[in-house]
């Protein structure tokens, strides 16, 4: 939202969608007594707005969502659910869950679980009580793995999370490495106190993928000059700086290019908002990718991405002739590849082929296996010693004798290790595990469908790798204990990967 105005022209377009989509309802879906509560989040480039409805009292209630390629349009956004054919995706369960709604949603400790906050009514309909799910896409379907009713798996902490709550007169503990100026942790902060010279506090985990957030200021009762920042680091070189001179009211961005040449740096800057306050936190987001490089600054002020040198990379906090305070430190070891940029080969990604002729392709969004050769197999690493990865695919095209696709989800050195591969058991569906000669099979939902999109997500602890698709429970596979790469296999179902996750869990 762009202020009081621009939410209020939405929500009134919004209400009033809402209201003609409930009085199309079945009658016992609407209650004489309700309250509607919307929101919105965007997902590759769509928007996706939330919403409760129907009657709490009976299964016609929950919570679903409409989507849109714009926020605001004069014509209804595209309503998923209808009550009927489509149900909410979270709804009321008769004598489990009753009346979810009200909901909210948000990122996990990790930046990268989404969460389905609601309420719902006690069991005996005497108070509302606080629950949480988890939400995902898969394709252009958002989903919550719920409304549920049992343990579930704690959110994933981040690898690496200094809240600087621990006192140091001297540095800032054994996680950084401090050079230059004074640093110090006291009261929530890390703060370099010295307004001179070049100061840097390295965080020692180091790593190809990752998305750190960080918040940043200039101490109080200072002027405005020098600059204080982050830069990324691989054992060499700086390979990306970023400073805010408030002196001058921008951002400064300085980059060695992918394919520099000796001395080569680039530099872009970015004239800061009118009402930027220095002497208040600012939120930085970082997020590395590869060969890729995210950054925004409270979360839409300042977004810029470039390709730079090969990682992996460290980050650093960093000030330059001033003093200046952060807090709420988090990295978690991750990727998040949503192939939203088309490009010939995935190298983009940092995927590596394992045929002369891969096959593979980036368009439409997706991750696509042309099917020449007639099969290939494309991987990507290195993964933290326990890991979560989620893949999206479907098949493109049939085949009832041979298997659609496979999925490789822990690899060692050698290229050995797991291969699932999806194939027909009899009527239904099924992950082939192993080979001809001595296979094991899990057997999918008799409504899976290989030809829309599916998401499948393994976890892995040590040996031990379960696997799930969505929030159902498959099975579980012993895997190379120190697994190093993960990798899909293209076969007879030309298969289209919409995102491929990996993210270190704890």
């Amino acid at each position: 939202a762009e202020g009081d105005e621009y939410f209020s022209v939405w929500f009134e377009s919004f209400a009033a969608h809402i209201m003609q989509s409930l009085g199309s309802l079945p009658t016992d879906c609407v209650s004489t007594s309700y309250s509607t509560f919307v929101m919105y989040i965007e997902h590759k480039g769509k928007y996706y707005e939330m919403f409760s409805g129907g009657n709490w009292q009976n299964k016609t209630y929950g919570v679903s969502y409409a989507v849109s390629d714009r926020v605001l349009r004069e014509d209804e956004w595209e309503q998923v659910a209808d009550g009927e054919q489509t149900l909410p995706i979270l709804r009321t369960i008769p004598h489990r869950v009753i009346g979810p709604g009200h909901n909210s949603v948000v990122r996990g400790l990790d930046n990268r679980e989404w969460f389905c906050v609601y309420h719902r009514w006690s069991s005996d309909n005497q108070a509302r009580v606080l629950a949480i799910d988890r939400l995902d896409w898969v394709g252009e379907r958002m989903f919550v793995i719920g409304a549920t009713t049992t343990p579930q798996p704690s959110p994933n902490p981040p690898t690496i999370i200094d809240y600087f709550n621990v006192h140091h007169d001297v540095d800032l503990g054994t996680e950084w490495q401090c050079e230059g100026g004074k640093w110090v942790a006291r009261d929530g902060q890390a703060i370099q106190e010295v307004d001179t010279g070049i100061a840097t506090a390295l965080c020692r985990y180091q790593t190809p993928y990752f998305i750190a957030e960080l918040g940043l200021k200039l101490l109080p009762h200072l002027d405005r000059k020098g600059a204080y920042g982050f830069a990324l680091n691989n054992s060499e070189e700086t390979v990306v700086s970023f400073k805010i001179r408030p002196a001058n009211c921008l951002v400064e961005i300085e980059w060695l290019p992918l394919n520099a040449h000796e001395g080569e740096r680039r530099k872009q800057e970015f004239t800061l908002p009118a009402h930027f306050n220095c002497w208040a936190f600012h939120l930085l987001s970082v997020e590395v990718n590869g060969l890729a490089v995210h950054i925004s600054m409270d979360e839409n002020a300042i977004r810029w991405q470039a390709p730079v040198r090969l990682q992996p990379l460290s980050i650093a906090l960093l000030t330059e002739e001033t003093a200046a305070a952060f807090a709420g430190f988090s990295l978690t070891h991750s990727w998040n590849d949503l192939f939203m940029e088309e490009s010939a080969l995935p190298l983009a990604y940092n995927y590596v082929t394992h045929s002369q002729d891969a096959g593979w392709t980036i368009r439409e969004k997706s991750l696509r296996f042309a099917g020449q050769p007639s099969s290939s197999i494309i991987t990507k690493g290195p993964l933290p010693i326990d890991y979560e990865l989620l893949v999206n695919l479907k098949a493109c095209a049939e085949s009832p004798t041979q298997p659609l696709y496979g999925i490789l989800p822990a690899l060692d050195g050698d290229g050995g290790g797991a291969v699932l591969r999806l194939l027909k058991a009899g009527e239904n569906w099924a992950l082939q595990y192993g080979d001809a000669q001595e296979s094991q099979y899990f057997s999918l939902p008799v409504d899976f469908s290989p030809y829309d999109y599916q998401q499948f997500r393994f976890r892995k602890r040590g040996k031990f790798l379960t696997i799930h698709l969505e929030g159902q429970s498959i099975g579980e596979i012993k895997v190379p204990v120190l697994a190093e790469r993960i990798g899909l296999e293209g076969a007879a179902g030309f298969p289209a990967v919409d995102r491929l996750a990996v993210t270190a869990i704890g």
